[in-house]
């Protein structure tokens, strides 16, 4: 009964964040499963895009459902996992690019991959070949996620949040240098507010 009380209610109001918090309540005393509830919010997610908790439940639902698989488990790996959520969150940006919900998941995303990545170095330094990193092995996916951050932009010019994206993925890439400051300049253009912020990247980015 509850627990269709709370769908009711986010029907009604899906960004209700107090009935998100209640909804987990209820979840947690009547035993609802986290696939169940992983469903859950795919459905409000497809609903609107727009929707911060839906979004922010993932980031707890999916470590409980993936993170202890066990080897004869069926279930894909945690990783595979993110790396889907990526495609989902592509047809959020396209679609609503200026709300934060889903860039703030996106980097929720970006920070569990890197971190599942060995910290030692990989590679046959004995016979004479270069040793990858984790950071270099984590270059391609974040390449590719600003590869599709400048497709969004040359679409929606001037938008705040492809344009956050694009200067923290070229910072984190290391450059160029040229490219991350003329999007640092364009945020001070539409968001002055923060301009002594995006000048602060700016400053730090040069000193490096």
């Amino acid at each position: 009964m509850e627990l269709k009380l709370t769908a009711k209610m986010l029907a009604l109001d899906d960004r209700n964040f107090h009935c998100w918090t209640y909804r987990r309540f209820v979840v947690r005393v009547a035993g609802v499963t986290p696939v169940e509830e992983l469903k859950f919010s795919t459905e409000k997610i497809m609903a609107n895009f727009s929707n911060y908790s839906a979004w922010h439940y993932r980031s707890k639902l999916l470590p409980q459902i993936y993170s202890s698989t066990a080897p004869a488990s069926k279930l894909p790996p945690l990783a595979q996992v993110l790396r889907d959520e990526l495609e989902l969150l592509r047809n959020a940006f396209f679609t609503a690019p200026e709300d934060q919900s889903a860039w703030f998941y996106h980097r929720w995303l970006l920070a569990q991959l890197k971190a599942m990545l060995p910290n030692e170095r990989s590679g046959d330094d004995e016979g004479g070949e270069p040793s990858i990193t984790a950071a270099d092995a984590f270059k391609p996916v974040l390449q590719g996620e600003l590869d599709m951050v400048k497709e969004l932009l040359e679409l929606e010019p001037g938008s705040k949040w492809p344009l956050v994206t694009a200067a923290f993925l070229h910072a984190e890439l290391g450059g160029p240098g040229d490219e991350l400051h003329a999007q640092l300049q364009e945020l001070k253009r539409v968001d002055p507010m923060r301009a002594c912020r995006y000048d602060d990247m700016r400053a730090v980015q040069g000193s490096k």
